[in-house]
C-alpha cells in the first residue's frame, strides 16, 4: 500500500470548480467536504493507497479584502481545516491592488 500526499491549490481549484459547474452543467456550485475528498481522489489513482497528509494551499486576503464577508467567510473556513487531524494549510497572500492609477509608458 502506498502513502500519498494530496495538494490543494485552493484558490484556483476553486475557481476551475465553478467555472465547470456554472457555465458548463449550468448547475449551481456543490459544497465539497474537503475531509473526504483526498481520500475519493487516491481512489481514481491507479495503486493502492492511503492519505497520509493533505495541504491546503491558500491565500490569506489583505485588510481591504477581508472587508468584503466572502473572503472573510473562507478565509475563517480555510484556517478551520488547520484543526483537522492530516491537514496543513499554507498561507500566501493574497493582496488588492489599484487599477488606473497608473498610465502605460
Amino acid at each position: 500500500m502506498q502513502r500519498v500526499m494530496v495538494f490543494i491549490d485552493f484558490e484556483n481549484f476553486n475557481i476551475a470548480l465553478i467555472n465547470y459547474y456554472f457555465n458548463t452543467l449550468q448547475k449551481a456550485t456543490p459544497r465539497l467536504d474537503y475531509r473526504k475528498m483526498p481520500h475519493e481522489l487516491i481512489k481514481e489513482l491507479p495503486v493502492v493507497g492511503y492519505v497520509v497528509k493533505t495541504i491546503v494551499c491558500a491565500p490569506k486576503p489583505d485588510d481591504f479584502l477581508m472587508s468584503i464577508d466572502s473572503k472573510k467567510n473562507t478565509y475563517n473556513w480555510i484556517n478551520g481545516l488547520k484543526n483537522m487531524d492530516y491537514f496543513s494549510v499554507i498561507e500566501g497572500e493574497h493582496i488588492a491592488r489599484p487599477v488606473g492609477l497608473y498610465e502605460r509608458i
